[in-house]
């Protein structure tokens, strides 16, 4: 923390923080903290988007421009301003306010964690890493699955899809418990090799996650067994 004031205290009129807010009021190791909520939706790796942008560099950034990102609205797209801190606090306590139509819904109604979030970002930025949390990759690696998690077949009969893994079980899921997704980014499954996931507070609802749109036909068979 005393190195990270050190640098902070060079660099203030570099920040532009909001007026009357000094820049040792945001803390970044509490930052770190307050960030633990937001992994689902944002990664800070460069380039690895989730629901979100990644939020790596994200100063200086034009607003709604994150480089393959393809999920903005539209009006946060058509914006003209790029990320300062002071435009990050008002993005964080209300995004529809900054950004009327944005679909971000998420709000951060306590300004000094506004601000310690800001600091985070900042110092992560800067490469000053030090003491700092960075988290891990959340987002599991569908190629890394074994054969109990990797579909061989799905037989559709009536209401129910039987799914065959590559283990040999077969599970039988009523349709409206399975979800079909597709995952083209470097965590995908391999092609002709898609990956089933459990989900659900009662572990019945399942998700089958394909590399690309055109193998879904080819693995539902539509089809009941005779005895």
């Amino acid at each position: 923390m005393m190195a990270w004031a050190a640098r902070c205290a060079a660099t203030t009129a570099g920040l532009l923080l909001l007026p009357g807010i000094a820049c040792a009021e945001g803390d970044p190791v509490k930052g770190a903290t307050a960030f633990r909520a937001c992994p689902p939706c944002h990664a800070l790796e460069p380039g690895r988007h989730r629901t979100g942008p990644s939020l790596a560099a994200i100063y200086g950034r034009a607003a709604g421009k994150a480089e393959s990102f393809d999920r903005y609205s539209k009006p946060l797209a058509e914006a003209t301003f790029a990320w300062t801190p002071k435009l990050l606090d008002a993005w964080l306590a209300n995004p529809s306010e900054l950004v009327p139509g944005s679909r971000m819904t998420y709000l951060v109604a306590d300004g000094q964690v506004r601000q310690d979030l800001i600091a985070y970002l900042k110092a992560l930025q800067d490469g000053n890493t030090e003491g700092l949390a960075i988290p891990r990759e959340s987002v599991l690696d569908l190629k890394s699955l074994g054969r109990a998690g990797r579909v061989g077949a799905i037989r559709l009969c009536r209401d129910t899809f039987h799914v065959t893994l590559e283990n040999g079980v077969t599970l039988p899921l009523w349709g409206r418990n399975l979800r079909f997704r597709i995952d083209t980014s470097a965590l995908g499954p391999a092609p002709g090799a898609p990956a089933l996931l459990p989900g659900g507070t009662q572990g019945d609802r399942f998700t089958v996650i394909f590399r690309d749109p055109a193998e879904i036909s080819g693995f539902i068979r539509t089809e009941c067994e005779t005895k």
